[in-house]
């Protein structure tokens, strides 16, 4: 089978792999939606040395597809079910996995579907072929009405939006300052919206700006010295920011977001950037108005039922921020298009 192997340096290409075999708790998808991640971009913008054996695999961890074979212990999916997968997993036994939290396995076990390849025998492989390899636990059937990028988006850039959001108790009617519109930051917005909340972009991009109106964002704008403009025009005009979400990994837009929330308000913390490591916030921001500062990972992988359940009864279509689509064959153009910043989602089909 065909895959894309980010190899360093901004460089991919399309190798030959052996179809995966199919272990006794394993699954083995056809491919029907890959698309770029975000954290695929770091892996694309490194080093061949910094990547390691990275080079020599598949990538990719968001997809979707059909089951086409299963291991003899599969029983949450069968041959022919439409499948999401969440793309990371643990030992399965320890209080962490058992509470839906993998990424944080008390065992040391956690891994991604990417480096599930780096294992003998192969416990899992990357998104961008023909086929993929997964556990059978990070396996969901989704329904006809959910086509399959909204699936591949449901497994990484979804259920992280839908985590943070939930984490923060944010409810119908509140007003939500969404910093940073790329994939992640649309998603989250047509969340919070199906949700009954308000949600304002902060994005440079004007071409990010312009594609958030389009959806059901109320506003977006560049600064919050425009946000604050636009809180004039909503109901009495004396509303608030409730909660903020960075999606940016910015150290200005942190702080844009801790400075932007009411008194008692709420930020969510998903991106991460360059330098955010030595990134610096004042206690006294959040302090003296006792703002609630939080962050995920991913998020729950227990959440992504209800996740499905919800993206299928309010008949939201997350391809709708997939802007550009590619064939595996030509990854080169896709990833140059997904490192340009300025628009939606990339999606590749096998």
């Amino acid at each position: 089978m065909k895959g894309i192997a980010i190899e360093g340096d901004r460089n991919v290409s399309l190798k030959d792999f052996p179809i995966p075999e199919v272990g006794l708790n394993q699954v083995l998808i056809k491919v029907k939606s890959a698309t770029i991640c975000g954290s695929d971009l770091h892996f694309y913008r490194a080093s061949a040395s910094e990547l390691g054996k990275r080079t020599s695999y598949i990538s990719g961890h968001e997809g979707s597809g059909v089951v086409e074979r299963v291991g003899d212990k599969v029983r949450n999916v069968g041959i022919g079910d439409r499948v999401a997968v969440f793309h990371r997993f643990g030992c399965g036994y320890c209080g962490k996995c058992r509470t839906g939290w993998p990424q944080y396995c008390e065992s040391g076990e956690t891994n991604t579907l990417v480096m599930g390849q780096a294992t003998n025998p192969v416990i899992s492989t990357g998104t961008f072929g023909e086929y993929m390899l997964a556990p059978s636990e990070v396996c969901f059937r989704i329904p006809d009405s959910i086509n399959f990028e909204s699936g591949s988006i449901i497994g990484c850039n979804g259920i992280t939006a839908y985590n943070i959001i939930r984490k923060l108790g944010i409810s119908s009617g509140q007003v939500v300052a969404v910093f940073g519109l790329g994939p992640l930051g649309l998603t989250a917005g047509i969340l919070l919206k199906r949700m009954g909340a308000i949600p304002i972009g902060v994005e440079l991009s004007e071409e990010r700006r312009k594609l958030a109106r389009k959806f059901e964002f109320f506003d977006a704008v560049s600064s919050i010295e425009e946000l604050r403009s636009v809180l004039k025009t909503i109901s009495d005009g004396k509303r608030e920011v409730d909660s903020a979400l960075d999606f940016t990994g910015n150290n200005t837009a942190i702080n844009n977001a801790v400075e932007i929330v009411k008194p008692l308000g709420s930020v969510g913390l998903v991106g991460i950037g360059p330098g955010l490591e030595a990134a610096s916030l004042s206690p006294k921001k959040f302090l003296e108005r006792g703002v609630t500062i939080t962050g995920i990972l991913v998020g729950n992988v227990l959440n992504m039922y209800e996740l499905i359940e919800f993206v299928s009864t309010y008949k939201i279509d997350f391809s709708r921020i997939v802007t550009d689509r590619f064939r595996l064959s030509d990854a080169k153009s896709a990833f140059s298009k997904a490192e340009m910043g300025s628009f939606g989602k990339v999606a590749l089909e096998p």
